[in-house]
């Protein structure tokens, strides 16, 4: 690895991929389950926030040990204030194109409604923002954007770089890309799923860009925080007229 990269000691690194990604990539399901012993299931809301609650506790009793050199590092970086702005018009450059070439395959098909456009991930956001508005602000801009950077731009982030820059950035990026909408395999066809992986793609390819450029991972951090708050404002705005 390239030495100007804080190294995740070995221990938090193993942890991390024996506890942490397992969690973040399926098995939080068996949090939710447990919890149903406590909490009926029929009150979604207070199951949602508990689990969601618990499961980012415990990624975070590993997470923030095992990047606390790479947060160190990147808590001193200069410039900060600079390369923000400069990651935000890039992100947006990105964002923007995936949206484009998402109306181009969209177009393609001949018959999508706007609708069938939003992956299932999207819905769900939606659903929480109308039922659990606070908890759903406080989860999407200050805690899913931590944990997921810590997460893709640290963990994922700093085990690829081992095999490289561009295996780092794109590696990581598909993994993002494909959390978002694994759930969506099998059950759409194989466009649609291209369709809904786009806006995904379009975040995680310039975040983790953002990662190996600047090698502050609070760079990642704030951009995403900024990009979540903008499409909440938005999506309250859209709310608010229908």
């Amino acid at each position: 690895m390239d030495k100007s990269y804080p190294k995740i000691k070995k221990l938090w690194l193993i942890l991390a991929w024996v506890i942490v990604i397992p969690l973040y990539f399926g098995l939080s399901s068996i949090i939710v389950e447990a919890l149903k012993i406590f909490i009926s299931p029929d009150n979604k809301e207070l199951l949602t926030m508990v689990g969601q609650t618990l499961l980012y506790a415990i990624m975070l009793i590993i997470l923030i040990p095992a990047c606390s050199r790479i947060l160190k590092e990147s808590f001193k970086k200069k410039n900060k204030f600079k390369n923000f702005w400069k990651a935000f018009g890039i992100f947006w450059a990105f964002k923007f194109g995936s949206a484009f070439l998402m109306g181009i395959l969209a177009a393609l098909t001949g018959n999508v409604n706007t609708s069938s456009l939003i992956s299932d991930n999207q819905n769900t956001l939606n659903s929480m923002m109308t039922s659990i508005p606070l908890f759903t602000w406080l989860f999407a801009v200050v805690f899913a954007p931590i944990i997921e950077e810590m997460v893709f731009r640290g963990v994922i982030f700093q085990t690829f770089r081992r095999f490289g820059a561009t295996f780092a950035v794109l590696g990581s990026a598909l993994l993002f890309a494909l959390i978002h909408v694994i759930g969506e395999i099998g059950t759409v066809s194989p466009l649609m799923f291209l369709i809904h992986i786009l806006p995904y793609l379009g975040m995680a390819i310039p975040l983790s860009w953002m990662c190996e450029k600047y090698k502050d991972i609070t760079i990642c951090m704030l951009v995403h925080m900024s990009s979540n708050l903008i499409a909440l404002l938005l999506q309250s705005f859209l709310l608010q007229l229908m």
